[in-house]
Parts: C-alpha cells; structure tokens; sequence
C-alpha cells in the first residue's frame, strides 16, 4: 500500500480506527485424576493446552473503519511513518511513491503499524463480503444521485465523476455516508 492512496482515502473517507486481532485459543489438557464436581474431562485428552492458531503481521495492523474519526486515522498514520523514520528511511512520502530495496528491512520491522482500511481487509480476507459490500457501496451511490465510474483498474473498482452533475464534495460527501453504510456493521 502507497502513502499516498491512503492519505487520500483518509480524506475522502474521514474514517476512524478499530484495532482488531483475533486470538483463538484451542481448549485442551490432561485427563484429570480428580474428579471435582460440575467438571467434564474427555477421556484420552493428553495435550497441554495452548494457542492453536497464530496471528499474522496483516491480520495485528490497526484498522481504519468506516466510522473512524480524521484525527484518529491521521494518528494511526503519524505511528506508521514515525515507525518508518526511526528505522532509516529520510523521507517516507518519497519512499512510498519509489519503494528502494535498502529500505526493505524498515517497512518489515514495521509492517505491523501500517494502517488498513477494513474494505482492503475484507478483500485480502474475505472477498466475498468485500464484493458484497462494495455492491451496496455502488447502489447507495447512485441512489443518492453519484455518478459512478466503473474502473476495475481503480483502487475502489469505481471512481466518482468529477464532471458528473453534482459538485465533487458533494459526492464525496455521500461517498463517506455510503461507506460507513455499506461496510459500518462488517
């Protein structure tokens, strides 16, 4: 993900964060040779209970929301590219716009703090509740009188028209409501 699409989706989006990691926990132990009341054990269980699934760098970045507020998002952003800053890279905009392979072991070590936007998550994650929900993304849009762009080579897969009948603020506007309304409640 570029610097730049995401300052510009924070702008248009006006959005707020949700940091969401999932830890699941698989139950298990060794039969136990007390018999305490009200406690089931099942026979045959030898295994030491532990964590049985692991979460990854993608799955731990903050999340950005529909419903995240500006500031918020622009804080989640400021962590990033301070992160980006104290592990060597000098300008990080410039670095984001030409990535340079010496600068490889910075965006690793944090790679964690890269914001995301939950619609980016949804389509690396789970891409039919991402289509889901840019249909409804697209049908609040034209209900409220967006002209839209289809453009599957666009990050969105659509872009607003900046010379259809309504004022690009406006649009952007009813952009931000059809968001939230859109992917809100994922």
């Amino acid at each position: 993900m570029t610097l730049r699409p995401l300052l510009v989706r924070t702008a248009l989006h006006g959005c707020a964060l949700l940091t969401a990691t999932l830890a699941l926990a698989a139950c298990g132990g060794a039969p136990s040779t007390d018999t305490a009341p009200g406690v089931a054990a099942l026979p045959g269980s030898t295994a030491p209970a532990s964590p049985s699934a692991t979460t990854s760098v993608d799955d731990a970045r903050p999340l950005i929301r529909p419903d995240t507020d500006g500031a918020e998002t622009q804080r989640l952003i400021e962590a990033w590219t301070k992160c980006l800053t104290d592990h060597g890279i000098p300008d990080v905009k410039r670095e984001h716009d030409h990535p340079l392979p010496q600068y490889r072991p910075a965006h690793e070590a944090c790679a964690a703090k890269e914001p995301e936007f939950l619609q980016d998550r949804l389509k690396r994650t789970d891409p039919g509740s991402y289509q889901d929900g840019m249909r409804a993304l697209v049908a609040c849009l034209k209900a409220h009188g967006v002209e839209v762009k289809d453009t599957p080579g666009f990050q969105n897969g659509y872009e607003l028209d900046p010379h259809g009948s309504m004022p690009i603020a406006q649009q952007m506007n009813i952009d931000a409501q059809c968001q939230q309304e859109a992917f809100g409640g994922r």
